[in-house]
């Protein structure tokens, strides 16, 4: 570009009222955008700062305000223990306190005891007063007064000392325990004379004790809790806590300076509760103040900062800011008075260039702008010519999504399906179809790369075969499923399922793998053509009850609406009940009379019954499972719904099911052997301490908390014998034992054996041993 000479620009200008016009207003849309920018980013950086810096100043009175309540609370929770605690209790409650408190010189033998214990509730109470003192760093003594004793016990860090109260050399505290406030009583902090007549600035918090006389007054050292809380946590800024009065509470000292805060404060008190922070003038500064208010405690805590620093950094931004104005007006100018010159200079370029395309002869003095220009012109061009190839290589994309169109969506109109038929040259009439809706049923076995080779593999066969004989085209519906689209005529439907089994064998032979076909109803245009593919895909999914790897039209399918298929609940209760008790060849026999019914009821029997059918029998083993506290993903694994959704063969799920049901069955009977011997273990014993009683297998039941017949084939399974014949035998042999132990008569060992009739028991001892009680007690002692 060459320099700009302002002598021979100001010629130009002259007779040229629209060019100066032009010039001037372009220099000022250029620069009032700028100053208006340049002040917009002043005043938004320094609100920026103000708020940043209140924010930080806010997460501050934060961390304080928590850290303060932190302090107090666990002051408080320490303080109700030492009140509550049971040696301190004795002490302040003792039977004339008073008394032993001011007990002196020799003792009486009759007040030796009492003293004894006196002191050593006084000990304890004084070693807990101890402990908390020094259980808190921020604790500088801990005062008790007691009233009726008239002291006060005054415990410093490492020392403790008992006064009389009108000896004690701190007592401001008190006019707030002759007042009636509810404890605890929080005082401003305050000036506290020490045992060596110095004093310290404290914060006193007051807590009465059981008596509402006595109190502890505990006083903080305000100036540890100012280094080590307020100011560790923000060393920069000034820092200040008021009291809910309006008092400095930190930092304190009778300085002027705190009277000019709490003025000042004071002041704008309504700023601070409107919004939480404000600026404004304090100790001859400019600052910025941010509050923050303690519900707990009732205080405000203010964060002053000066904004001295803030402004200095304000000024240097602003010193930038219009250095940056400056040179950025200095170069607008100067590209305006540049643009300007050359304002009319593109329209000669381009008619030069135009002239240059057609070939003609074109002007020496033509620069380097008619070359870019030129260039900008063929670049185009190429550009074009790139998107032509671009839109060619696509176009089979198009094609397919024009063909899944027409067999899922059907949102064209017959015009719009000739004219993209005729532009993506699908060939294929659009009267008279039909849908086959070809299955792959293998494709999920194979690998993602594996499984798109195979699909590429089948539609070559396919076209490669001839076997369809007519116009068709195939489009993917579905990953596993491939539309095949066919003109065929009305007479010639009732080939079309032979020539779809040939292509099934063919596919089978070719490629391998299982096949299913299904065939649509004919349809009369292609505008029908998605319900045709609603109803190859209804077919479809009747591969389910009928079975894969053959061809199903949506006419076989029609259901007999003369019979029902009844839901097999009564088998399926079978079915769960041989599972609970671990018999799986039985649960299995039953599993194949379901599926038997399934397929003698096909005719009556929709697919979307069979999955519900099969769900229920999953759920009936997981009941039982869990009825037994079992695993049950150590069984399955994965989610068993799931499982069996993606299962869609009937041959596979009765598969499934075979393996679950040999799966559950074993460890059902793992569980119930572990556990049936416990059980049976427990009933014999159960059976052997109260044989005298009326026993029968409810009251086993509910003794044990299980299910009768559940015992009563348990009990068969583990002693070989029904639990009437084993509790019959266990009596019988009872009553033997007691028939030769003694005197007792025929009709008290009937009652201690469980039989109140004494003639039914000899009817039984009789059936059971071939003689009477009493022959059987007679030979028996002559034997011996």
């Amino acid at each position: 570009m060459r320099k700009l000479n302002v002598k021979q620009f100001l010629p130009l200008l002259k007779g040229r009222k629209f060019y100066t016009r032009l010039l001037l207003s372009t220099i000022l849309i250029a620069i009032l955008p700028t100053l208006l920018l340049s002040i917009a980013s002043y005043y938004n950086v320094t609100k920026s700062f103000k708020k940043k810096m209140s924010e930080n100043s806010i997460q501050y009175l934060d961390q304080t305000i928590n850290a303060m309540e932190i302090v107090i609370t666990q002051i408080k929770e320490s303080s109700q223990q030492l009140i509550l605690n049971q040696s301190f209790k004795n002490f302040e409650h003792f039977p004339n306190d008073d008394y032993y408190e001011n007990l002196s010189g020799e003792i009486s033998k009759d007040d030796l005891s009492s003293n004894y214990w006196y002191i050593r509730n006084k000990k304890n109470s004084i070693e807990s007063i101890r402990n908390f003192l020094l259980s808190n760093p921020f604790v500088d003594s801990v005062y008790y007064y007691d009233e009726q004793k008239d002291i006060v016990m005054a415990f410093n860090r490492g020392t403790y000392s008992q006064y009389a109260y009108d000896d004690f050399f701190d007592t401001d505290w008190s006019g707030v325990i002759k007042s009636n406030k509810v404890s605890p009583v929080f005082m401003d902090t305050r000036v506290a004379t020490q045992k060596d007549t110095s004093s310290k600035n404290v914060f006193t918090i007051i807590y009465r004790a059981n008596k509402e006389t006595n109190a502890f007054i505990i006083n903080l050292d305000a100036q540890v809790i100012y280094d080590n809380i307020i100011k560790k946590l923000n060393n920069k800024d000034e820092v200040y806590v008021l009291s809910s009065s309006g008092q400095v509470l930190f930092p304190f000292n009778k300085s002027e300076l705190n009277n000019k805060v709490e003025q000042f404060l004071h002041e704008n008190s309504k700023a601070s509760v409107d919004h939480p922070s404000f600026s404004g003038e304090f100790d001859e500064r400019n600052v910025l103040v941010t509050y923050a208010e303690s519900p707990l405690l009732q205080w405000s805590f203010y964060n002053i900062e000066d904004l001295k620093q803030l402004y200095e950094s304000l000024n240097y931004l602003r010193n930038m800011i219009i250095t940056f104005t400056l040179i950025l007006i200095l170069f607008v100018i100067i590209l305006s008075f540049l643009l300007s010159r050359r304002l009319y200079e593109p329209i000669k370029h381009m008619t030069f260039s135009l002239k240059h395309k057609l070939g003609k002869e074109t002007d020496a003095k033509i620069n380097d702008e008619f070359q870019y220009i030129g260039n900008m012109i063929e670049t185009t061009f190429e550009q074009r010519d790139q998107f032509k190839a671009k839109y060619e290589e696509s176009v089979p994309f198009f094609v397919e999504r024009f063909k899944y169109s027409l067999v899922r969506k059907g949102a064209y109109t017959i015009h719009e399906i000739n004219e993209k038929k005729q532009h993506l040259q699908v060939d294929i009439d659009l009267d008279n179809l039909m849908v086959l809706l070809l299955s792959l049923d293998d494709l999920d076995m194979l690998e993602v790369f594996e499984a798109d080779m195979y699909k590429i593999q089948i539609e070559e066969e396919i076209k490669r075969s001839h076997i369809i004989g007519k116009k068709y085209f195939m489009v993917e519906t579905e990953d596993d499923r491939v539309a095949i689209v066919m003109n065929v005529t009305k007479e010639e439907t009732d080939n079309v399922g032979e020539m779809a089994t040939n292509l099934i064998s063919y596919l089978t032979d070719r490629v391998g793998g299982t096949f299913t076909i299904g065939v649509s109803r004919f349809c009369k245009n292609i505008l029908e053509l998605p319900q045709a593919y609603e109803e190859a895909l209804e077919a479809l999914n009747f591969k389910m009850i009928l079975g894969s790897g053959r061809v199903i039209s949506i006419e076989e399918i029609v259901l007999d609406s003369g019979n029902y298929y009844t839901y097999p609940k009564e088998k399926i209760e079978m079915l769960t009940g041989y599972v609970k008790t671990g018999n799986g060849q039985k649960a299995k026999e039953i599993l194949e009379q379901i599926v038997l019914e399934m397929e003698q009821n096909k005719t009556n029997l929709h697919y979307l019954q069979v999955q519900p059918i099969f769900i229920q029998i999953l759920t009936s083993f997981i009941h039982v499972l869990q009825s037994l506290g079992m695993d049950i993903e150590r069984i399955f694994k994965q989610n068993p719904y799931h499982q069996l959704n993606e299962i869609t063969a009937m041959n596979e799920i009765i598969q499934w099911f075979d393996q679950k049901i040999d799966t559950i069955s074993r460890l059902i009977k793992d569980e119930i052997g572990t556990k049936g011997n416990h059980h049976v273990a427990h009933i014999i014993e159960f059976l052997h301490e109260n044989l005298a009683t009326d026993i029968s297998l409810n009251m086993i039941a509910e003794e044990l908390n299980l299910n009768a017949a559940y015992i009563s084939r348990l009990f068969k399974q583990h002693t070989g014998k029904t639990f009437v014949e084993y509790l019959k035998e266990l009596r019988i042999e009872k009553s033997k034992e007691l028939l030769l132990q003694g005197d007792l008569k025929v009709s008290e060992v009937s009652q201690q054996v469980g039989y109140q009739n004494s003639y039914y028991f000899i009817k039984l001892f009789k059936e059971q041993t071939g003689t009477t009680p009493g022959e059987y007690r007679k030979v028996k002692s002559e034997v011996v």
